[in-house]
């Protein structure tokens, strides 16, 4: 304790110093910023002065500086050229202007939040993922990409911003996104929570846009990690895919069963109810299709289902014995016609 009441005097003297340069360096970069908001076009090394003003505002702890870096990444993204955007100054100014809005001290974390929501455009963010942020470095596109996502699900928690986003087709840019990067599980992630922010208003839009393969597909790629531990991963992937089933009127995936099948039986000893839930409904919406009943039986989904009843934790849940029983006749039903079919010809 005496040792860390004498370093305190010292802690607190080096925070001052480190302010005082930080104050000394935003002041610098306001003299060479003021050519980005006047000019007609950004270059990269317009883009390294936003880095500089980003990182500047995060050390001073102000709340005006936050609000005004984000202000100018705003004017420099929308006026950046396309050699810009796709080079390692855009992904590092991303990278500091997302720190702003994930700032330890609240006053600039929400000084930060509020000048975004003003300042900066969800489409065009989305648009700048879509043109290859970042450059050709694998890493450094991706974490960029993933930067900007996460700041457009914070924009588009405003219902204005949410609205724009929809009827500016951003939900066709998100897919173009999770296309591209669909193989990096964050940027899955980020484009999945998106479509599902989309959804309540153009859930029929989702299913037609090509968002029900990107979610199997990345469904199929989180296999390379314990599923256990990316729970809610799974859960976004498996909602994007149920969604887009219930307008599903041509062939199901036919991997999608087996996907459900494997989670299910992963999940069910620690899984939460709503993973669970979703899953059993997917397997209920494919057993509608009679023509899936020999392959769910294959699968093993009558069994996996009498799992779920007689599970002590999931079967005092009675939404998931409905469910469960519903994936049980399902397929057995199917069955059964597929080997008495009906007869109508006439006696």
């Amino acid at each position: 304790v005496k040792d860390a009441r004498a370093r305190l005097p010292v802690s607190r003297a080096s925070r001052s110093r480190k302010i005082a340069t930080a104050d000394n360096e935003l002041e610098e970069c306001r003299s060479t910023l003021e050519d980005i908001v006047q000019s007609k076009v950004v270059a990269a090394s317009g883009l390294d002065g936003v880095s500089r003003l980003c990182s500047s505002a995060f050390e001073t702890e102000s709340p005006e500086a936050c609000s005004e870096a984000i202000f100018v990444f705003g004017i420099a993204m929308q006026k950046a050229t396309p050699g810009a955007i796709r080079s390692s100054s855009a992904a590092t100014a991303s990278a500091m202007m997302a720190s702003l809005l994930q700032h330890p001290h609240e006053g600039c974390r929400q000084a930060a939040f509020s000048a975004a929501q003003k300042h900066l455009d969800a489409i065009k963010l989305l648009n700048i993922v879509v043109q290859g942020v970042g450059g050709k470095d694998v890493c450094r596109r991706w974490q960029a990409a993933t930067n900007l996502l996460q700041v457009t699900r914070l924009l588009m928690t405003k219902p204005e911003v949410l609205e724009h986003v929809r009827a500016c087709e951003g939900l066709q840019i998100i897919v173009e996104a999770w296309q591209q990067g669909g193989h990096v599980q964050e940027v899955a992630r980020e484009c999945c929570a998106l479509i599902l922010q989309l959804a309540p208003q153009q859930s029929r839009a989702v299913a037609f846009s090509g968002a029900g393969n990107c979610a199997v597909i990345s469904w199929q790629k989180s296999y390379g990690a314990d599923i256990r531990l990316h729970e809610s991963l799974v859960q976004g992937f498996a909602d994007v895919a149920l969604l887009c089933l219930h307008h599903c009127t041509t062939e199901k995936p036919r991997v999608l069963p087996q996907l459900a099948c494997d989670s299910l039986r992963v999940l069910m000893a620690s899984g939460g109810f709503r993973i669970v839930s979703t899953l059993l409904k997917a397997l209920v919406r494919v057993a509608a299709d009679r023509s899936m009943g020999p392959a769910l039986s294959g699968l093993g989904v009558p069994e996996l289902a009498l799992e779920v009843i007689s599970n002590e934790r999931l079967g005092h849940e009675a939404d998931l014995r409905r469910l469960a029983a519903e994936a049980f006749v399902g397929p057995i039903s199917s069955a059964m016609v597929a080997k008495c079919p009906i007869s109508t010809s006439k006696g």
